[in-house]
């Protein structure tokens, strides 16, 4: 045997190994350990509470206020009268929400 024949040889089995080895990784990859912490799923519930919450609030001070203050002007009014409470409406509205907003951040 020469030096060029026994390193065929045994390039041959290597590219043989090779593939059970390619198999092997690519199920490896496949496979995602997961890792539970202790209290996450505690803090996940803390946290989805909260943004409940937050939706509530933003929604009360925005949309429901806003509506609520929409009802209390007088159509009867001068069309000017009324534009002119109906926007400072939109504005107290828009400035608590943004109060809100602004703290929870």
């Amino acid at each position: 045997m020469s030096a060029t024949n026994g390193q065929h040889d045994s390039d041959e089995k290597c590219t043989q190994a090779a593939p059970d080895l390619a198999d092997e990784s690519d199920i490896d990859w496949e496979r995602v350990l997961v890792e539970e912490l202790d209290g996450l799923r505690e803090e996940e519930r803390i946290e989805r509470e909260a943004e409940q919450e937050l939706r509530t609030v933003l929604d009360s001070l925005g949309p429901q206020n806003l509506d609520k203050r929409l009802t209390e002007v007088d159509d009867q009014q001068p069309a000017w009268d009324t534009d002119r409470q109906r926007e400072a409406a939109h504005r107290q509205v828009g400035a608590r929400q943004a109060a809100a907003a602004s703290r929870i951040c």
